[in-house]
This record gives structure tokens, C-alpha cells and sequence, in this order.
């Protein structure tokens, strides 16, 4: 007897397999077994858009689901992080064609560095308008100052 037909796999159903495969998957009993590997093979094969719920809501809304996003080059960027990172894929400074939920996640990493940069930088850029205080009665520089003082 062959098994009725599978539900259209959403990000809903995605979720529920997930659930479904934490709580058995360290089961011991054949049953469970066969049911993980049923489960792991079912959402090995869903499509992009069945695992995640931008991309699902984007389609299903009849909008496009592949964007054009120009990524600068992360400030304070050296030799050693020029690019933008997404999982295991780097987003060097340029245009890339990206679906929909990594050119949402590309924009916050974007923008936390863009955040981080200013606050580093300060309202004048480059440092300036920073302000620092020193108490010169504490201290090494306190007790040199003292001496200059007395000098």
C-alpha cells in the first residue's frame, strides 16, 4: 500500500519535522530510527523557499525572491577582513546576486558596522571630538606630575 500524498512542504511543516526529529532523534528503537532518516531526507530535499519563512512569504506574495545588492567595503577593513561573511560564503566589497534572506542579513552586518565604526570614530570623525579625562593625582603620571610642578 503506498502512502498518501505529502503535504506541501512550508516553513511551517519545516519546523514541525524539526521538532519532531529533536525529540526522537537520540531514541534507540528502530522505529525512530527509520523515522529520523525519513525526516532528514525529507528536508534535505525541501527547496530554499520551504526552510525559510522571507523567502516562503516572498514568493507565496509573488515578489522576487533573488535581489541585487551592492555590499561596500566593511570600514576599518584590512588585509585581514575585507568582505562581509554569510554562513560559509564571503561577500567581498562589489554587486552580488542574493536571495532575499541573506540581502536582509547582509544589510544589518552592513549596518552593525557602520554603527560600530561611527561610535568609534566620534561625532568629528576621526577621533574627533572625543574627550578624555585623566585624574593626575592618581598614578605614575600623577607623582611625575607632581614633580614637574615642584621643579
Amino acid at each position: 500500500m503506498k502512502p498518501g500524498p505529502k503535504p506541501q512542504l512550508t516553513p511551517e511543516v519545516v519546523a514541525e519535522l524539526t521538532e519532531e526529529w529533536r525529540e526522537i532523534n537520540l531514541a534507540d528503537d528502530d522505529e525512530s530510527k527509520a523515522r529520523v532518516k525519513e525526516i532528514q531526507r525529507t528536508i534535505r530535499r525541501a527547496p530554499h523557499s520551504a526552510r525559510c519563512q522571507i523567502c516562503w512569504d516572498a514568493e507565496q506574495g509573488g515578489r522576487e525572491t533573488m535581489v541585487t545588492m551592492i555590499v561596500p567595503k566593511p570600514r576599518a577593513a584590512g588585509l585581514i577582513n575585507p568582505h562581509f561573511r554569510v554562513n560559509d560564503q564571503l561577500y567581498p566589497a562589489g554587486e552580488h546576486r542574493v536571495r532575499l534572506c541573506t540581502a536582509q542579513t547582509l544589510a544589518w552586518l552592513i549596518d552593525q558596522n557602520d554603527r560600530v565604526d561611527r561610535d568609534r570614530m566620534g561625532p568629528g570623525g576621526r577621533g574627533e571630538g572625543k574627550t578624555y579625562s585623566f585624574d593626575l593625582e592618581k598614578g605614575i603620571l600623577g607623582e611625575r606630575a607632581r614633580i614637574i610642578q615642584q621643579d
